[in-house]
């Protein structure tokens, strides 16, 4: 099954990104019941990533759930709002292990 990932494991995809150019804006980023686990801005646009724990025990269909995603979005949305952002956005996300914490891949533009 997928995990949420925790302020341990979004500070090592933080760090990860700040190597690839992007400036962190927020790391769990949540209201309500609906969370982002780093809001990240990269060539003007805001990214809104998602950092997904792998358990390769589990079946990939496992690893991210269609209401993650859709709560991903609402969080979006009232950062958004919040914040009076009208710029390009985007969703990315980044693969952990979750045994070891390590990087495992980056997708911009994943949803």
């Amino acid at each position: 099954m997928g995990f949420n990932a925790s302020l341990k494991s979004s500070q090592a995809a933080a760090q990860y990104l700040e190597m690839r150019g992007f400036e962190i804006i927020e790391l769990n980023f949540r209201r309500s019941k609906f969370r982002i686990d780093i809001i990240a801005k990269n060539k003007g646009i805001i990214c809104f990533v998602f950092v997904r724990l792998i358990d390769f025990a589990a079946a990939p269909s496992d690893w991210t759930t269609t209401s993650q995603l859709v709560h991903m979005k609402l969080a979006a949305a009232r950062w958004i709002e919040e914040n009076e952002y009208l710029g390009p956005i985007n969703y990315d996300s980044i693969e952990m292990d979750a045994d070891s914490q390590s990087i495992i891949s980056f997708s911009e533009g994943f949803i």
